[in-house]
């Protein structure tokens, strides 16, 4: 039920509620009451005065005939009453069931023992207390009263319905003053105390506690919102911990940079030294030693690129920038690049050709960014070869780069494209590189609409697959055959449109 329920709900309960008891304490009451015999006579007196004074209003044209009107009335109120008069309209007695006061003026009458000059003195037994009245109306003209003098004392009665009221209002305050307490313990425990414990629970968390847990879980609008601050609370705990995790990275980038850097840089300064001091002549040792000092020079500026990648990405000032090229075109040009880099090296480059001719959208410094961060992480881990390979499919031209090395472990397999991940650092492998070059390579590709994905065995080698769309303004026939099913390959999820059009990468 929710809160407006609720309140709609109390407002109603705090009316009906009270009404229904003052209505059945009533009902009590005057059963009860009326088990008392004043009271009970106090009932039947009002019933019998009402047939009196019908039958004297219908024979009211024989008021002078004592003998009919006493017969016809005396049955009527000898029970209850010890005395009848009428007195008309000028306060004269006209009619007296005892027959003594018919003439007199009603306010000369002392129905009790009096010493008064002037007075008409009547003794009436003591108990009768009080008078009732009647008055006699006939065709809308009122022609007097009847007044009824009751043979017992209905003080009683009279009190009771003269407090009667009082005691209804009572208990009608007394409802409602118990309903506004119940009440309000119903919304406290549903409003009140709910946002007791969010404030408790947000000073928990400003006080860096993030552990304490929302105990509130009724189904209404305060219960989500105790959900939602309590899935507020997981977040903020998990973007914590991955704060944490990061500057843990942070740190274990500095520290890889600053090896990586160091190392290289140690390198050729000795050589340079060396060949500066002129200690080298031969011709063959110096050409060796400018080599070394060239791939030492290449590695620090891939470790550069990676690192101005980054910075870039964090910054959100990392731009793709697509444009409709020859798949062909590309990659013949960037291989051949590379074929030439690994002229005089140990490690062997095999790329097949033809590669297929199709239209795609690319960012050419990009991709040659990825390819080159590919293959330099193969060369890492060969053995003997790194092969590239091309395939296109409906909708997608692919690409792989194969090596023959150690391989990757399966449980690591899932997490080598996030930021700083490092295969297990126990490994002697694993303290190659700053975890950066395959992080940036996945969102550069899904930059351009593609996806990535890796296939690895220990000890066999480890092949990385690109995907990037093909324009379909130029629709290119499918191949005999496709790499979509090969083994090792989990199947990657569609690109978005989104994706397809993101121009930034965000960090």
């Amino acid at each position: 039920m929710n809160i407006r329920s609720k309140i709609i709900l109390s407002f109603l309960s705090l009316l009906v509620v009270p009404l229904m008891i003052v209505v059945l304490s009533f009902l009590v009451l005057t059963t009860n009451f009326f088990n008392i015999p004043a009271v009970d006579k106090f009932v039947s007196i009002s019933s019998s005065m009402d047939r009196v004074t019908e039958e004297f209003v219908g024979n009211l044209d024989r008021i002078d005939n004592y003998p009919y009107m006493d017969g016809l009335l005396r049955p009527y109120y000898t029970t209850y009453f010890r005395r009848l008069l009428f007195v008309d309209q000028e306060n004269i007695i006209q009619f007296d069931s005892e027959r003594k006061l018919i003439g007199v003026a009603f306010d000369k009458v002392s129905f009790f023992e009096t010493n008064s000059e002037g007075n008409v003195t009547v003794s009436i037994d003591s108990t009768s207390l009080s008078m009732m009245e009647r008055n006699v109306v006939k065709g809308g003209i009122t022609y007097g009263r009847l007044v009824f003098l009751p043979d017992i004392d209905i003080k009683d009665a009279y009190t009771f319905f003269s407090y009667l009221p009082f005691a209804i209002m009572a208990i009608f305050v007394i409802s409602v003053v118990t309903m506004i307490l119940i009440l309000s313990k119903i919304l406290s425990d549903g409003i009140l105390n709910p946002l007791k414990e969010l404030n408790h629970a947000a000073e928990m968390i400003a006080s860096g506690d993030l552990e304490y847990e929302m105990k509130y879980k009724k189904d209404d609008e305060i219960g989500k919102f105790c959900n939602e601050f309590d899935r507020m609370r997981l977040r903020l705990k998990d973007s914590l911990a991955k704060q944490v995790e990061f500057e843990h990275s942070r740190q274990q980038l500095i520290a890889s940079v600053s090896h990586d850097l160091k190392t290289p840089l140690t390198s050729i300064q000795g050589y340079v030294e060396l060949l500066g001091d002129d200690i080298v002549e031969d011709p063959e040792t110096q050409k060796q030693y400018l080599d070394i000092i060239r791939s030492k020079s290449a590695q620090l500026n891939h470790l550069i690129d990676d690192l101005f990648t980054f910075t870039k990405m964090n910054l959100d000032e990392f731009v793709i920038e697509l444009t409709p090229m020859d798949s062909r075109e590309l990659f013949d040009f960037m291989l051949s690049e590379k074929e030439m880099d690994f002229q005089e090296r140990t490690v062997e480059l095999r790329v097949d050709r033809p590669i297929p001719s199709v239209p795609i959208e690319a960012d050419a410094p990009r991709l040659h960014q990825v390819l080159d961060n590919l293959i330099s992480n193969a060369e890492k881990f060969t053995n003997s070869y790194i092969h590239i390979y091309t395939r296109r499919t409906p909708d997608f031209f692919e690409w792989f780069v194969e090596d023959d090395g150690i391989g990757i472990p399966q449980e690591d397999l899932s997490r080598i494209f996030e930021h700083f991940y490092k295969v297990d650092k126990s490994r002697t492998y694993s303290s190659r590189g700053t975890g950066l070059g395959l992080a940036i390579c996945k969102q550069i590709v899904e930059a351009h609409g593609g996806t990535i994905s890796v296939r690895s065995q220990l000890g066999t080698g480890t092949t990385f697959k690109v995907k990037l769309p093909i324009l379909k303004a130029n629709p290119v026939p499918a191949a005999s055959h496709s790499l979509e099913t090969e083994p090792g390959f989990e199947r990657e999820s569609e690109p978005t449109a989104e994706n397809a059009s993101k121009s930034v990468i965000n960090s």
